[in-house]
């Protein structure tokens, strides 16, 4: 178990982007579980576009030209500008996640005002990866997701 946790616990982008493909698959993205821990919006945006960039780069593409994926799309949703009660109608929760080959990722940036959002996405089977403050992740309603999705702190 402390093997496996060492793995999710990344202690920077550097480590993120060296260990995170060899223990994900492009084509199961529902895998995709991980908080981005930031105090300042700045860092965490800056952390969200490396994200969105890597997966691209270093996940999907390679997929795509391999031909274990059709095609895919990661898009980063402003979770701020959502009501909590209305997140389960957004069109970035109600998609799937892979679709015969078609991926899509939601990347859910500035999650703090949705504590159940990651709950939410587990049950539903879909990739979870969500930016937060500290206080946002000390939040998160059911604390035993906090040992199904990774963690990465950041300045």
């Amino acid at each position: 178990m402390e093997k496996f946790r060492r793995i999710m616990e990344y202690q920077s982008l550097d480590e993120f982007e060296l260990n995170f493909p060899f223990t994900h698959s492009a084509s199961q993205p529902e895998t995709f579980k991980l908080f981005l821990i930031g105090e300042t919006l700045e860092a965490r945006t800056r952390a969200m576009d490396f994200l969105k960039k890597f997966l691209e780069k270093e996940m999907f593409e390679p997929a795509k030209i391999a031909g274990e994926i059709q095609q895919y799309k990661v898009e980063i949703v402003d979770t701020s500008l959502i009501r909590s009660s209305q997140i389960t109608f957004h069109p970035s929760f109600e998609y799937k996640c892979n679709d015969h080959g078609n991926i899509y990722v939601p990347l859910f940036h500035n999650a703090d005002a949705h504590p159940d959002l990651p709950q939410m996405l587990f049950d539903a089977n879909k990739p979870g990866i969500l930016s937060l403050t500290e206080k946002g992740y000390d939040a998160v309603i059911n604390h035993s997701k906090k040992r199904c999705y990774g963690t990465l702190r950041f300045e």
